[in-house]
């Protein structure tokens, strides 16, 4: 990842900051991966097996035909690990988005 700075005033690190830009090399920094790794666990951990079950696989479409007309961007925690894992998302952004 490139970081470009604008120069702000001497001694404004404020400035600075809300001047940066991030330039993404298209692959996800070792600090947000961490963090999405550590937010996907939660995700499909067993204390939450209550409620994550339904979430765990992807929907199986023969069984529920008009699911894709109402869920226009289906998404389940399987796939999220794998679109991870497999460098899909530049950032975590993309991730929470999924």
């Amino acid at each position: 990842m490139v970081v470009l700075g604008a120069k702000g005033s001497e001694g404004n690190l404020r400035n600075l900051q809300q001047q940066t830009i991030m330039v993404s090399d298209g692959k996800m920094s070792p600090e947000d991966l961490k963090v999405c790794r550590a937010i996907l666990a939660g995700l499909v951990s067993k204390e939450r097996s209550k409620i994550n079950f339904l979430f765990l696989e992807p929907v199986e479409f023969s069984y529920f035909p008009d699911y894709l007309t109402i869920i226009k961007r289906p998404m389940d925690l399987r796939t999220l690990g794998e679109n991870l894992e497999s460098g899909l998302y530049s950032d975590r952004g993309e991730f929470y988005s999924d």
